[in-house]
């Protein structure tokens, strides 16, 4: 599999056995990763990363991803789906690639994630 930098790749893994090899593999061509949703201690988990975003840095990702996409978030009341969505937005600003572990994932958020990242 040829991974590009800039690029969110989705991964359904429950055990995360091939997550290990994987991220060996990915850390040794010199990627800066971000691992979504995975049992990891090093991955990030949405609702954890979420909380601990302070709300003015919530705001203005907010407003920069509806400059993007032409749609308002409803980040007061966010759902999952827009946690995510934000989380994977402010991860692919600091990250080469983010992974997202999406065993638990609904076919919905998926596609909603799909539509909006062009994965």
């Amino acid at each position: 599999m040829n991974f590009e930098k800039g690029k969110i790749y989705f991964f359904n893994d429950t055990t995360s056995l091939n997550l290990k090899d994987l991220k060996s593999f990915l850390d040794d061509k010199g990627f800066n990763l971000g691992f979504l949703n995975f049992p990891e201690d090093y991955s990030i988990k949405v609702d954890s990363f979420y909380e601990r975003l302070e709300n003015n840095t919530i705001i203005n990702l907010g407003n920069e991803i509806e400059n993007i996409i032409k749609e308002k978030l409803l980040l007061e009341d966010a759902d999952y789906s827009e946690k995510m969505f934000l989380t994977l937005y402010y991860l692919l600003k600091e990250k080469n690639i983010v992974i997202v572990n999406t065993a638990g994932m609904s076919f919905e958020s998926i596609d909603y994630l799909k539509k909006y990242f062009h994965i």
